[in-house]
Parts: structure tokens; sequence; C-alpha cells
């Protein structure tokens, strides 16, 4: 599932290196400014009913049924009050051109509304190769879409055009690859609402969680600042969100399935924490260490503003990971208020802090708040692991320490050798430099770590896993 998610994701950074080149970052601006205000009213109906099935242990035709009409009814009025806003809010944010854009997308709103419920199975019953195809089949869509318009006419309409190919494609595709055929129904209203309450609040306050800073930093520094800071999350948080996403959502039927033993669950979030922090900490901090060169050779001297802000939301993108990890195990256990209260608690620190620093200094001040913000709600994740599955810091520190200090080292390294590899300002001497960095990163990464493994003597984690995971890759017949 993991190889899968990144082959994915690895298309979609494709699609933002040729983009970056293509159009300019006020172009990335709008399609984020009209991203975040259909967000904000997708908030409406963000009840999760998806993992309300997953959860469920016998779900019927009547409860798929129901969230298949709501979803109907739901993105219909999304799409009328789209456009009727998309005009006073391009008047809000000084951008004639918002207009037009929300009113294309409500289209594509209203398409998505339609789509086959029934895909929902393919996670319960843990057919992740079928939902790879059918989100990979999307991706590829949307990149030759977008890719080709982008190419002949160089502005932010292959972005809006791009998202409204993935939507067709993907309603075409739901009722193509699932028998399913849902009917509209409210059967199971009471029922699915009993549940997925706590997730619409815990979704409304992760959506200002993720996307506040979009609001604030497109009203204060407009497009252009907006568009630098959306690629830099983006950018960012790949290592992180690009790991830790598919291995949560593989991992959520089992974590519901261990609900009933407090201990098989203790044990198995502190082995994805394992997981998680051998992949993710060296991920995100080569990616900050050689932010500078990356940037200027991907992307282009114009996108230069986005390489401090790579550097900072790198650092955030790991502790969001670990809080999205604790969160599925939360909601498993029947416990999705601390969900929200722990993304609730992110959201009250968070918008003064950015608020204030985004008019004070821009995207950079805000991408600082959000890091602080992201530190200062740790303590709070502590204390509700510690209460509801007994996991102290104690425990934490045994599954991290080791990817921590050889991380530590590992950075040190890198900044050397970026020190001394400077072989010019050429194509290939700055292909050649950022190569040796990466290489020589991985390399000392995974050299530390499996000798503080042999030098504990090979204690349980996430290295036995891979280890285990190798061995009986060669032991198995070709």
């Amino acid at each position: 599932m993991l190889l899968l998610r990144m082959a994915d994701r690895g298309m979609g950074v494709v699609s933002i290196l040729i983009l970056a080149r293509l159009l300019v970052p006020g172009d990335f601006g709008l399609m984020a400014m009209a991203s975040a205000i259909i967000g904000a009213l997708q908030l409406l109906g963000a009840f999760s009913f998806d993992m309300a099935l997953i959860q469920h242990p016998n779900p019927e035709k009547r409860h798929y049924d129901t969230v298949w009409t709501f979803e109907v009814l739901f993105n219909a009025l999304l799409a009328l009050t789209l456009v009727g806003l998309s005009r006073p809010a391009a008047a809000f944010y000084d951008e004639p051109r918002l207009a037009a854009v929300m009113q294309v997308l409500a289209l594509s709103t209203l398409i998505s509304g339609l789509q086959n419920v029934g895909t929902v199975a393919f996670r319960k019953e843990l057919q992740f190769n079928r939902e790879f195809r059918f989100v990979f089949t999307r991706r590829c869509a949307v990149f030759a879409v977008t890719v080709s318009l982008a190419f002949y006419w160089r502005d932010y309409w292959a972005l809006v055009i791009g998202t409204l190919a993935g939507s067709l494609v993907a309603l075409t595709l739901s009722y193509l690859w699932h028998p399913y055929r849902p009917g509209f129904s409210l059967g199971s209203a009471r029922e699915l609402f009993s549940f997925s309450r706590w997730l619409f609040i815990n979704n409304t306050l992760g959506f200002l969680y993720n996307r506040m800073a979009d609001f604030i930093v497109a009203k204060g520094a407009g497009t252009t600042g907006l568009g630098h800071y959306t690629v830099a999350y983006e950018i960012a948080c790949l290592p992180s969100s690009e790991v830790a996403m598919p291995i949560n959502r593989a991992v959520f039927p089992g974590y519901a399935k261990m609900s009933g033993d407090v201990a098989v669950l203790r044990q198995g979030l502190l082995n994805v924490l394992s997981v998680l922090g051998l992949l993710i900490i060296p991920a995100a901090a080569g990616l900050a260490c050689v932010a500078g060169p990356l940037v200027l050779l991907c992307l282009g001297e114009q996108w230069s503003a986005t390489v401090p802000l790579i550097q900072i939301l790198a650092l955030h993108g790991v502790l969001t990971a670990i809080m999205s990890c604790c969160n599925y195990a939360y909601v498993a256990f029947g416990k999705p208020r601390y969900s929200t209260l722990m993304t609730g608690s992110h959201v009250v620190m968070s918008i003064p802090m950015v608020t204030y620093a985004a008019y004070s200094w821009g995207a950079l001040g805000a991408a600082w708040a959000v890091l602080c913000a992201s530190v200062l709600v740790l303590p709070l994740n502590w204390f509700l692991l510690s209460s509801t599955l007994s996991i102290g810091l104690a425990d934490l520190a045994r599954v991290l320490w080791r990817p921590l200090l050889a991380t530590g080292i590992m950075a040190a390294g890198v900044m050397q050798v970026m020190a001394l590899a400077d072989f010019g300002q050429g194509l290939f001497a700055r292909i050649g430099s950022l190569a040796l960095s990466v290489v020589s990163g991985a390399v000392t990464y995974c050299a530390l770590v499996a000798l503080l493994w042999i030098m504990m003597k090979f204690p349980d984690g996430a290295e036995r896993y891979v280890w285990g995971q190798v061995m009986q890759r060669l032991r198995s017949p070709r």
C-alpha cells in the first residue's frame, strides 16, 4: 500500500515540478484561494461517513444508500452556494478572476457528489490494490489534462479544468469498477450521524488546522504569497503525509478490530509510530537540508521564496503525521472526541498566532506560527496517549530515539557535504551536487540506524520489521 501510494504521489510531484515551470506563483495562489473557500463550505457536510461504514461491523445496503443520498444532496447545495458566493468572494479578495474559477469548480463539486459510494468497500475489505488503481487512474487523467493545457494556455485555467476532468473520471470509474448501484434513502441517517458527530467537529477543526493559513495569507500577501506558501506546504509535507496517510488508512481497519483489547491496540500503535519515525523523520530533515538547491534546480529562481518555508514546514509535517496516527487510534478505540480535542487545541492556539505573524511577516511568519502551534500541542497528545492507552514518554522515546539520533548526525553530514561539494552553477553541476548530498545522507542514515539497532542487541521495532521484510523477499522464490 505504501509503495502504491508513493507511486501515485510521485506523479503528483512530477506534475508540480512541470507546472511550476509553466505557471507563475500567482496561478497556484488563485487555485489555492478557490480551494480554501470550497473546503470551508464543505465543512457543513464533513461527517466522514466513509469511516462510519468502515467502522461498522456489518453495514447494509441502507447504510450505503444513506451515505450516497446525503453526498448527492449536500454537493448539489454546495455547488449552488459556490455560484452564489463567487462574485462576493472575488470582491472581498480583490481578485476578479476568482469568480469564474469558483463557478467552474462548482460544477466539479456537483459531479463529485454523484460518485459511487460502493468504492468505500475497497478499504473496508482491505482491497488496497483496487483502491490504488482507482485513485491512480484518476491521477493520470488529471496529470494528462492539466499538463497538456498548461503547455498550451500557460495560465491558471489548466489547473481548474484539470480538477474538473478528475471529477468526471472518478465518477465514471466508480460505476465501472464497482458493481454496487446506490439508491436514494435516508433510512440510516440517525445511526450514521450518532457515530459521525464527533468526526464532523474534528473535520471542521481539521480544516482550520490545515487550511486557515490559506485564508490569512491570501488576504495579507495576495495570490503570489499564497502561491509560495501553498507549493512550499505541498513539498514540505510530502515525506510525512505520503508515508503516514497510506499507513493510517491501511491500519485503521486493524485498529478497529483491536479496539476490544487495550494492550494489543497499544502495541499496534507503538509499532506504527516506530515505522513512521524510521521513515519520515530522516526524510523531512533531509528535505530541509537540500531545500535550497532542490528548489533552484526543480522549480527555478521565481520560487526561491519557498526555500525557508519548506525548511520550516518540513518539521511541522513530521509532528502532523505523528498526531494523525494517534487520532486514528483514538477513533478506532471509540474515543473520537479525543481526536477532536487534539485538533481543536491546535486551532485555538494557532489562529491568533498565524494571524499576527502573517500580517506582520507574511508567508514566512505564518509558517513559523504553524510550527510553533504544533509544538505547543504535543504535551496534550502525550497526556491523552497516557490516559487512554498507557503510552508514556518513555515508550515514545524507546521507539523514536534511534531515528532521531541518526537523523541529527545525518543532517550535519549532509550540510557538510553540500558545503564541500560545490560543483558550480551549471545544470549538471547542480544535479551532481544534489545527488551526492541525497545519496550520502541516505547511506549515512541507514548505516547509523543499523549500527544502533545492533548495539542495542536487536530490540523489537521498525528495524526488525524492515529486516524481516527484506529477508522474506530474499527467501521467496522468484
